[in-house]
């Protein structure tokens, strides 16, 4: 009897053990980086976010949780998918435009050509039309690509050729040899003749990422957030994500 027992438990553990080396868990982390540029009459926030995926066995992901304790001990992600989103900011209105497949790059405003990446399958340098991207001509490029040099390095500037810039996020301050905190930054700008206040946050510590809007006379508004934090997505979800597209390298 207690040979049969034992056999029994050897076969069960093996059944336990082939299962967790099998049955997948899927999990999407969201990561962001964006841009305010704006002049005397036009404000735009260019938004580039990066969804990673990565899928396990559960098996793996057991020895994954152990490999996070390490720095820089955790996995790469398997597979990653791009999209912008573009906030046109008015003294009434916030617009929002969505674009897939779209990598932002550093925000350059010149004259009136905005550039803030491009789609992955074009080459050719994008400009900001007011409503969507569309490829720049030779001679806007060349434009461009002459008035960027006279941009000042770093994530900051003030009325050069008429735009300013800043980066959304915060300062992050570290309060102990592990714990950060990320103040929110604040821009205040004039547009149409108005007095407008961004908070901003990149959610580096809290992985909540957001923009709030301050206008004379209404009560403060979130016009943009994004959870940073992993979320755990069904295999269909994950799929409608990124598709069957090639491993991230």
């Amino acid at each position: 009897m207690a040979r049969r027992r034992i056999i029994v438990a050897v076969i069960v553990l093996g059944l336990a053990v082939s299962a967790l080396a099998w049955l997948r868990v899927y999990y999407v982390i969201d990561r962001s980086n964006g841009d305010l540029v704006w002049n005397s009459s036009d404000a735009y926030v260019f938004i580039g976010v990066v969804e990673s995926g990565y899928t396990f066995t559960y098996l793996r992901y057991l020895g994954e949780m152990v490999r996070e304790i390490f720095p820089f001990g955790a996995s790469g992600p398997e597979k990653k998918h791009y999209h912008a989103v573009v906030l046109r900011i008015t003294p009434e209105t916030v617009q929002r435009y969505t674009f897939d497949n779209f990598q932002s790059g550093n925000v350059f405003a010149v004259g009136k050509t905005i550039s803030a990446g491009g789609l992955l399958n074009e080459t050719t340098p994008m400009k900001w039309s007011g409503a969507h991207f569309e490829p720049m001509t030779p001679a806007e490029e060349k434009e461009w690509r002459d008035g960027a040099r006279a941009i000042p390095p770093g994530p900051a500037y003030d009325n050069v050729a008429g735009w300013s810039k800043r980066k959304v996020g915060g300062e992050v301050v570290r309060e102990s040899s592990t714990d950060y905190s990320e103040n929110d930054a604040q821009a205040t700008i004039e547009l149409g003749g108005q007095r407008l206040i961004f908070r901003m946050n990149s959610g580096f510590v809290s992985h909540e990422a957001y923009i709030d809007l301050l206008r004379p006379g209404r009560a403060p508004e979130r016009i943009w957030h994004l959870n940073e934090n992993p979320e755990r997505v069904s295999k269909a979800t994950y799929k409608r994500i990124f598709g069957n597209g090639p491993v991230s390298q």
